[in-house]
C-alpha cells in the first residue's frame, strides 16, 4: 500500500475560475479495523487495496480517488452538483455490500460524508471541504453504517461534539465514571427472573447521564471500549455474584455485551477468566454477547478465542441477530448457543408480516440447532402472546423492566421470584 496521499485546492481554484461546483466523498471503511486484527496487517493492506480497486472502477472518468490515511479514503468529482454526488455515494455503498475473498470471506462496508462546495468565490478550502465531509461521514455511521449523508452546517456542531465526547472519554475512564445497569431476561413459561444484561452507563460530574448511543460508537472507533468493557464485565460478574447468594437468585445468570474490538485486541479469554475469579461467579452464569461482525471476520482465532471462552465454562449468544450480513452457516461453525432476536423485528412482528416472518423463522432455527432464543424490546402483552406461538424461550424488555442501577433492580428480582427482601440487599 502506498504512502497516504489528500488532494489539493488545485481542484478548487478549477472549479473557482469555471464558476462550477466540486462534490467530496469522504469514505470510511466500516469493520476494517476487526478484519485487520483478525487476519494481521498484511491482509488488510490487502483489503485497501482491493477497496481502492472497487473505488476507482465505480467513479467517473472525471474523478479522482485518493487515500487519505488508514482505511479513509477521498473522492473529488469537479462539475457536478448533489444529485451527481448522491448517485455516486450510492453506487459505492452498493458495490461495498459484496464481500470481499481475501483468506477468509470478509463484509466491508463503507459509511460515506457527501458535501458539494458552492459556485464560484464562495468556494471554501481543501480543508474546510474534508472536515464537513468527515462530519457528514459521522452521521452515515451514526445512521447504522453503509449509507451515506449529506453534509448540513449543522453537523459542524455534532463535529465538535464528538472531539468534545472524545475527550471526556478518556477523563471518565481516569475517573472512573462508568458504571453497570441492569435489565430483567424473564423466563416466557415461569415468569421468573431467567438473568440480567449488564448495560454500561456513563455517569458525569454533574450526575446526568450520558445515552449509550451518544458515545459507545465513538468508543469503539477510538480503541477505548475495550477499557470500558472490562471495568463493566467486572462490576456485573461481582454483583451478580452477590445477587446469587440471595433466596430464589442462585441460577441468577450474567448477559455482557462484547464489541468486536474487545474479542480482537485483548486477551479476552484471560480477562474474562480474571473477571469471573475476582468476583467468585462460576462461569456457567456468564453469557457473552457477540455481535455477527465478530462471526463474519470467520478466522481461526475468532475460533480460537471462542473455543477458550467455552472451555472456560462460558456461553456464547449472537446480540441483534439477523441485521447483518452474516450467513446461517456462523451459527453451525462456531460454538453459539443463545441467539437474541433484534428489537425492530420483535417491535414489528404484530403488525407486519415480514417481520413477523423473520422472527418465526429464527425462533425455528435456532431450536432446530439446539439454542435458547432471547426477544429483545418485549413493551406489550400481545408481543409476549405472539412470541409464545413460536415458543420462545426468554422475553427482555420494557414490559417487565427498565435498565436500572442494581440497588433498584434488587426489589425486582425478589418480587418476580415472590420472595422477601432481606434488609441489607444491594449494600
Amino acid at each position: 500500500m502506498t504512502d497516504p496521499v489528500a488532494p489539493d485546492d488545485e481542484a478548487l481554484d478549477d472549479a473557482r475560475m469555471n464558476g462550477s461546483r466540486l462534490g467530496l466523498l469522504f469514505i470510511d471503511l466500516d469493520r476494517f479495523k476487526l478484519v485487520n486484527d483478525s487476519y494481521g496487517h498484511a491482509v488488510g493492506d490487502e483489503l485497501l487495496l482491493a477497496a481502492a480497486d472497487r473505488l476507482r472502477t465505480t467513479v467517473g472518468e472525471c474523478d479522482t480517488v485518493a487515500r487519505l490515511s488508514g482505511d479513509e479514503f477521498l473522492v473529488v468529482m469537479p462539475n457536478t452538483d448533489v444529485a451527481g454526488t448522491r448517485q455516486l455515494a450510492g453506487r459505492i455503498c452498493e458495490v461495498f455490500t459484496q464481500p470481499f475473498e481475501l483468506i477468509g470471506t470478509a463484509w466491508v462496508g463503507a459509511s460515506i460524508g457527501v458535501v458539494v462546495s458552492e459556485m464560484g468565490e464562495e468556494v471554501v478550502s481543501a480543508t474546510s471541504l474534508i472536515r464537513d465531509a468527515d462530519a457528514a461521514m459521522y452521521e452515515a455511521k451514526a445512521a447504522g453504517r453503509n449509507g451515506f449523508a449529506l453534509f448540513h452546517p449543522s453537523m459542524r456542531a455534532a463535529s465538535e461534539r464528538h472531539l468534545e465526547v472524545y475527550n471526556g472519554l478518556h477523563r471518565a475512564i481516569e475517573h472512573d465514571q462508568f458504571e453497570a445497569y441492569y435489565q430483567v431476561i424473564i423466563d416466557r413459561q415461569s415468569g421468573t427472573v431467567h438473568g440480567v444484561e449488564a448495560l454500561v452507563r456513563w455517569r458525569t460530574p454533574e450526575g446526568g447521564l450520558v445515552p449509550p448511543d451518544d458515545f459507545i460508537a465513538l468508543a469503539e472507533d477510538s480503541g477505548l471500549i475495550s477499557v470500558i468493557g472490562e471495568t463493566v464485565l467486572r462490576r456485573a460478574c461481582t454483583q451478580v455474584a452477590r445477587w446469587r447468594r440471595l433466596p430464589g437468585c442462585a441460577d441468577l445468570t450474567l448477559s455482557v455485551n462484547v464489541s468486536g474490538r474487545q474479542f480482537m485486541e485483548v486477551d479476552l479469554v484471560a480477562v474474562v477468566a480474571d473477571a469471573l475469579e475476582d468476583a467468585g461467579l462460576e462461569a456457567d452464569a456468564l453469557w457473552l454477547e457477540i455481535t455477527e461482525s465478530v462471526m463474519m471476520t470467520d478466522s481461526l482465532d475468532t475460533l480460537a478465542t471462542m473455543s477458550g471462552l467455552r472451555s472456560l465454562g462460558v456461553h456464547l449468544s449472537v446480540d441483534d441477530f439477523g441485521t447483518g450480513y452474516s450467513s446461517l452457516s456462523y451459527l453451525q461453525r462456531f460454538p453459539i448457543e443463545q441467539v437474541k432476536i433484534d428489537r425492530r423485528f420483535v417491535g414489528g412482528m404484530c403488525d407486519h408480516t415480514e417481520d413477523e416472518a423473520v422472527v418465526a423463522a429464527v425462533v425455528g432455527i435456532a431450536k432446530a440447532l439446539g439454542m435458547s432464543v432471547v426477544a429483545e424490546g418485549v413493551e406489550e402483552q400481545r408481543q409476549v402472546d405472539q412470541l409464545a406461538q413460536y415458543e420462545c424461550d426468554l422475553l427482555q424488555g420494557f414490559l417487565f423492566s427498565r435498565p436500572m442501577p442494581a440497588l433498584d433492580l434488587g426489589p425486582v428480582l425478589l418480587e418476580r421470584n415472590e420472595v422477601g427482601l432481606p434488609p441489607s440487599f444491594g449494600r
